[in-house]
């Protein structure tokens, strides 16, 4: 029976490091993916401004 558990336990084990693969990677580029959505609204913005255009029509309409 204890040859059960240990097998159950190196599976749990298992999930534990690709679950911990995943919040690594987030980690790493989590910080990537909210800096290019910054930069995307303040080109939004910065376009609009050129365009003497209302800024929250634009973002509104984005929503």
């Amino acid at each position: 029976m204890s040859a059960g558990s240990g097998a159950g336990s190196a599976k749990v084990q298992g999930e534990r490091k690709r679950i911990g693969g995943y919040v690594r990677w987030v980690g790493a580029h989590g910080v990537v993916v909210i800096a290019a959505a910054l930069l995307s609204t303040c080109a939004l913005l910065a376009i609009a401004a050129a365009l003497d255009v209302d800024a929250a029509s634009i973002l509104g309409s984005g929503l």
